[in-house]
């Protein structure tokens, strides 16, 4: 499985003055690059901070999270793509100073690669940092498992963890043997005693399905996932299933998603966040919870040690969403006119509800009856839709004697007219006598922030 890749800012580092210095992977035609970019207190860009750019056509970079030392630089992790292999990244970058990097850094490397596992085609990633007394650890993914290195302020691994500074836990779930499955850390944190808690995700649990073409597809990914190491980087046979926890619910059933951070507590025990995709339709729901020292949950936090926690209008299955008025409501009105004189025109309004709602798309479904007459083009008339509206017409098929005309790139726009003059449709069939069904599809978007507002489909008889 391997990393993923964060395009567009992924850290924010607020500076001692009160500027803010932003990290920003950028993907060029030539390769991918890593700036970051410096704002002042009044958010007036002031210029870059540092950057990481490609050394040629062969080359990417990206910085995944920043941390700040006590003199206002800036540490930032990432990883590097040379030619042949993915390597974690540690940099520091001197807000100021006009200079891409500190050359200086890691005993003048500049750029401090890890290279593990060691040997052509291999990768690795950090994704997140954390002072550990005078010491920094980063943590990320190698290969299909977890990463942790710990590192002096100016770079140097400490020989004394794990493997020469870094250590790969030992992670072995029912489904390791799938080339496709992985676990990755996303968030490091340091404990009492040297120890350090990794939290991130796992699809070594889950079932992995075959495809018609003999793809594998994961269900139940991911699934959070927390290790424990202690300081020379063995994992703590204390905590969880010796050293590893998988987080399922309170009652022992999958909880899916994955953990974001993990923070410990005064009193030893850890809180806990992270999102879920455990409600069928809904991706991303937060949760919290709280550990004991052990990894088991302490049943005084939320339900039994765990929270959901719910966005009116945002995370809520759509019946419930609808029910309170979250999404967009379709309100039409159709006139058919001129069937006895074989030359029918239809005049279609359609408005959405509440107020908040716009539309973004529309589609009509004729009734198999009519059809669209030749150049029906010349005869249709949009009213309130956008300069960018677009038509597109699926034509009636056997199984399917329908036309469907579809308007995309509406504005959006919270009423539309549409008008089929004379001539623009023809009679495929005698009428019923109860009249003619049309079908409505509207699909809605949140005229204040431009986010997605749900759909409605209804049906009008006319004619």
């Amino acid at each position: 499985m391997l990393p993923s890749v964060r395009i567009g800012p992924t850290a924010v580092s607020l500076l001692p003055d009160g500027s803010v210095a932003v990290a920003e992977n950028r993907t060029t035609p030539s390769g991918q690059q890593a700036w970051i970019k410096w704002y002042g207190d009044d958010g007036a860009l002031k210029g870059n901070a540092g950057r990481i750019d490609h050394t040629d056509l062969s080359t990417s970079a990206w910085i995944n999270d920043l941390l700040q030392r006590p003199d206002g630089s800036l540490l930032g992790a990432g990883s590097f793509l040379g030619r042949s292999r993915q390597n974690a990244l540690l940099a520091r970058f001197l807000p100021g100073q006009d200079s891409d990097y500190d050359p200086d850094f890691g005993d003048g490397a500049g750029l401090v690669l890890l290279d593990v596992p060691p040997g052509d085609k291999s990768w690795a990633s950090f994704e997140a940092l954390a002072w550990d007394g005078d010491e920094v650890v980063a943590a990320g993914q190698s290969g299909d498992g977890f990463l942790v290195a710990r590192f002096s302020a100016d770079g140097a691994l400490d020989p004394a963890f794990g493997d020469g500074g870094h250590a790969v836990p030992p992670i072995t779930g029912p489904s390791a043997e799938v080339s496709e499955a992985g676990s990755w850390a996303t968030d490091v944190a340091s404990l009492p005693d040297g120890r350090l808690l990794l939290a991130g995700g796992t699809s070594e649990w889950s079932k992995w399905v075959p495809g018609k073409l003999g793809e594998l597809y994961c269900a139940l990914c991911p699934q959070p996932l927390l290790v424990m190491v202690d300081a020379t980087g063995e994992l703590v046979p204390s905590f969880g299933s010796s050293g590893v926890l998988r987080l399922l619910k309170p009652d022992g059933t999958v909880l899916q998603g994955e953990v974001e951070q993990a923070v410990p507590l005064a009193d030893g025990k850890i809180l806990v966040r992270g999102s879920s995709d455990s409600v069928p339709g809904i991706v991303g729901i937060p949760f919290l919870a709280r550990l004991n020292q052990d990894g088991s949950y302490d049943p005084t936090f939320g339900e039994d040690g765990l929270t959901v926690v719910r966005f009116p209008c945002s995370d809520q299955p759509r019946p419930e969403r609808r029910r309170a008025g979250c999404v967009g409501r379709l309100r039409a009105t159709i006139a058919l006119r001129g069937v006895r004189q074989r030359r029918p025109g239809l005049l279609l309004r359609a408005s959405s509800a509440p107020g908040w709602t716009a539309i973004d798309a529309l589609t009509l479904t004729l009734p198999k009856y009519l059809g669209l007459a030749p150049g029906f083009r010349s005869k249709l008339k949009v009213r309130g839709g956008g300069p960018g509206l677009k038509v597109h017409v699926t034509a009636p098929q056997p199984e399917k004697p329908y036309t469907v005309v579809s308007f995309s790139q509406v504005g959006p726009r919270r009423q539309l007219r549409v008008h089929f003059e004379p001539g623009a449709l023809h009679i495929r069939a005698p009428f019923p006598r109860q009249g003619l069904g049309f079908k409505l599809r509207a699909y809605f978007l949140d005229a204040r922030w431009a986010t997605w507002a749900g759909h409605d489909e209804i049906t009008r008889r006319a004619g």
